[in-house]
Formats: C-alpha cells, structure tokens, sequence
C-alpha cells in the first residue's frame, strides 16, 4: 500500500513540474537553418531537449547578417558564371549538395517549430517584440562575430525579459581581437551564461568578473535512444566503417588501411562535406540527410571522422571512433572540454602523426566508456540549463 501512495506522490509530483514547465514559453536563437549536420543536430538537442522537460519551445526565426557587398558577390550574375565550370566539373559534389538540401529541409520542417516571423539581419531583429519568457542563445559558435558577420542579434540585445545562453561558443579565435570590447559589453547584458570553452570561462572571470557555466554541446542532451527515433531506415552491410569527413586529411587513408588489415573485407561509406577528392573510396553517402546520417552512423562498426560532432554522436551512439585532428582546429577547445572530461583528449590522431612509432589500438575512442566517463557532466549541464530556466520566475 505504501508503495502505491509513493508512486502516486512522484506521478503527481512530476505531473506539477510539467504544468509549471508548460506555463513557461522558450525561444532559441541559434544557427539553425543552414544544411550543416553539426548546426542541425546541436539545434535540434537543445530544442528537443526542452520540449521532452514540457516547456513551450520554438526557435526563433533569425538569420545572421548578410557579407558586406564589398566582400562577396554571392546573388550576382557574375558570380553564377564563373561558377558554372566549377559546377560542371564537381557535378557530383552539386548533385549530393542539391539532394542534401532537400532532404534537410524536409527534416527542419518536420522536427522543427519555428517563430511566425523570419528576421533577415540584424536591423529588421532590432525592431521585432520578443514574447518569451526564457530567451536562449543556443548552442553554435554564436559568440564568434567574425564568422556572425558581427551579428549581434545572437546575443539578443532586444530581449527585455529574461535570458540566458546554452554552451555558446567564441570559436578558435576564442575573445582575442578586435570584438572583445563590444563581447564583454553584450556579454554582461545575460541573466546567466552557458558557455564551451574552459579558457575562455577562466579569461571572463579572473579579466572581468563575470560568472559562467561550461557545459556539455547540446547533442548530449538527449540519449541514444532519442536520437535513433529521428533515423530513417537504409539497406546497409551487417559492418561497415563509416567516415564522416569535412576536409581531406592525411590520416583517413591511414586508418582505413590499419581497421581492414583487422577485417580485409569490410567496406566503408563516406559522407564528405567538401568538394576535395578524398584518398580513400568508398560508397558515397554526400547527399544524405540528417536522418540517414544517423542512420549511418548508427548502424556503423567504426566511425572515422575529423569532425567534432562525428566524434560527439560516435560516442553517444557507443561507437569504435578515430577521431582526426584538423589541421586548422588545432587545439580546438571543444575536443579539450569534451575529450578532457573523460580524460582520453590524447586519443585523437594528430594531424603530423609519426606512423613508424603509432599505436592505433591507442587511439581507439571506446564510445561507451567515453560515455559513461561524461554521464556526471551531462547531468551536471542538465541541471545547470533547468535551474537557469526556473529562475525567470524570481
């Protein structure tokens, strides 16, 4: 009898936590909107993530400023000329680009839910009302104004109400530079911070006081589980490697050659991000969409990848990982933060690896012990980011 009173008492409890959850109306601003799997995924976990709490979520429907027309000619005829031999001579690479767009389009509509409005820029933002009761600058490299094009609506400088940041990021460039006079004053215009980067939480505190949160990227919010109901199902090989890549590296042909000298007939399926001739050949995947990448990636017996979300779904996902350094993410102080916690930062593969004295076996990302090393952390982040929304109500 006791039993059932308790069970009923936390099924009443957590009914109460969901009404005052619902009462509570959130709105994200983040890069949500570009055919990016990394943008579309970290986008996707915050905003699930809240919706799975019961809080009213939407993300608001912002776009960053436009390139001075000094520095591109993006819409001009001349552009789409010259671009046309290119075009022609990387028609693969256009086809995937094209059917990848469609297919990210059709997951955003389906799993997305957007404000009424869309704001092109920040002039036409400046002037919008925002009704929400939490506004939340999502996750992404937000807080990078050089690759914003100074866009300083991320930062939600006509909230009136109560707002906070999730696991924002400054970028490789971090607060150096011009920008750290204008960051810092928009910076202290928050009610809390969330932010990526240890270096740049120690900087903010001991230069200018002020307090912030490092938090777990937005993919961890939600489980393996969550993430395998957004797949679609392919006709694939009972084992695979699976490589994601951004840039052409290295290294990639290097692991492959190590992982099929384990098992001599194992294939690979690739999704590149870049228009390069990659040294490894494969089955190409390019033209995927969120859902078949998850697909993939799930599905896989290894993932070779130099991307950080690569890494960061191969992990949830509790995958066998290589993870590529970058040659420009040197240093790259999501890996630091991610891999740090877990304490298996040196399993990443250098980008000028010596091969005559390397350990592959070493260099192995174990996911599900990577995962449970960062459970503590991921709960600590989800609690941080819930605290931070129940207090718009003080």
């Amino acid at each position: 009898m006791l039993s059932v009173i308790l069970f009923t008492e936390k099924l009443n409890h957590s009914s109460k936590n969901k009404d005052m959850a619902a009462k509570i109306r959130c709105g994200i601003i983040t890069i949500h909107n570009i055919p990016n799997y990394g943008a579309t995924f970290q986008a996707l976990g915050l905003f699930r993530y809240l919706v799975i709490q019961g809080y009213e979520v939407e993300f608001i429907d912002y776009s960053m400023n436009k390139p001075m027309a000094s520095n591109t000619c993006e819409h001009s005829t001349l552009k789409k000329l010259l671009s046309l031999p290119k075009k022609l001579l990387n028609y693969q690479y256009y086809l995937n680009s094209k059917t990848k767009a469609t297919a990210f389009a059709k997951f955003w509509n389906k799993h997305y839910k957007l404000s009424k409005h869309h704001y092109s820029g920040d002039n036409e933002f400046f002037d919008a009302t925002l009704n929400y009761t939490v506004a939340i600058s999502g996750s992404d490299q937000l807080f990078n104004l050089s690759l914003t094009n100074q866009s300083e609506g991320y930062f939600l400088p006509n909230v009136k109400n109560y707002k906070i940041s999730y696991s924002t990021s400054f970028g490789m460039s971090g607060l150096s530079g011009d920008n750290e006079e204008k960051l810092i004053r928009l910076l202290r215009s928050y009610d809390r911070l969330s932010i990526r980067e240890d270096t740049v939480a120690e900087y903010l505190k001991s230069k200018y006081g002020i307090e912030t949160f490092v938090s777990v990227d937005p993919v961890f919010l939600l489980s393996k589980e969550d993430w395998k109901s957004y797949e679609n199902s392919l006709k694939l090989p009972e084992r695979y490697i699976f490589c994601y890549i951004m840039s052409d590296n290295p290294n990639i042909r290097q692991v492959i050659q190590w992982i099929r000298s384990k098992e001599s007939d194992i294939p690979t399926i690739i999704v590149k991000t870049c228009k390069q001739k990659l040294s490894i050949t494969g089955r190409e995947e390019s033209g995927s969409g969120p859902a078949e990448f998850l697909s993939l990636l799930s599905n896989a017996s290894y993932v070779v990848t130099n991307s950080f979300h690569g890494c960061a779904l191969g992990i949830i996902y509790n995958k066998k990982v290589f993870s590529l350094e970058e040659e420009r993410f040197i240093g790259d102080q999501r890996y630091k933060a991610m891999l740090g916690k877990a304490s298996v930062y040196n399993k990443i593969v250098p980008y000028d690896t010596d091969w005559s004295v390397f350990n592959f076996e070493d260099h192995i990302i174990d996911g599900s012990i990577v995962y449970k090393n960062l459970t503590s952390w991921i709960e600590e982040s989800k609690s941080y980011l819930n605290e931070s929304i129940s207090l718009c109500r003080r």
